[in-house]
């Protein structure tokens, strides 16, 4: 299911540049009739490596969330996060949560493998998605895809190219001002 999924996502395109602090425009470079990045956090319902539910009710009051969409067998994932793990200290501002619907041993191997020091955050966690079925709420539009909600939960950016995580970062330090 991940894979067929995966292979829809990457025929939608790549998000525009935006300002930081700015929610994203409509992507052009979508399909006719996909949804635009979810403006507002969908509930959701993950899944902590022993199987413990993480929900909406868990998300830190003050801080921004970052959601990292990956497939482990995503060479653009691979890629993207591990830049991430060089740059442990840059996304500390925010509670991160990577989230996969591959099996926990692929997302261990992946974890293991291209972010040893993001697991070893306090702000970062690893999480399943079994079904894939929140997942489409937030309407990724590729692998790895990343949403940046306020603590409101309202979309401050998305990305979904390994060249511009810079971009979050920006938004981030633009929200911390």
């Amino acid at each position: 299911m991940a894979a067929a999924f995966a292979a829809a996502v990457l025929t939608f395109g790549v998000a525009e540049a935006r300002q930081p602090g700015n929610p994203p425009p409509a992507i052009e470079a979508r399909q006719p009739g996909s949804p635009p990045p979810a403006a507002t956090m969908p509930a959701f319902h993950f899944a902590r490596h022993h199987g413990e539910p993480v929900t909406n009710a868990d998300l830190p009051a003050r801080k921004p969330v970052l959601f990292v969409f990956f497939d482990p067998d995503c060479d653009h994932c691979k890629r993207a996060v591990g830049h991430m793990d060089s740059e442990v200290a840059d996304w500390r501002a925010a509670a991160v949560y990577f989230v996969s619907m591959e099996s926990q041993e692929k997302i261990d191997k992946f974890v293991a493998t291209y972010a040893p020091h993001l697991a070893a955050q306090r702000n970062v966690l690893f999480l399943r998605d079994a079904g894939g079925g929140y997942m489409l709420g937030f309407h990724p539009i590729r692998f790895p895809s990343l949403f940046l909600y306020s603590p409101e939960h309202k979309l401050l950016d998305y990305e979904d190219n390994e060249e511009t995580l810079f971009r979050i970062k920006r938004s981030m330090a633009a929200f911390g001002e």
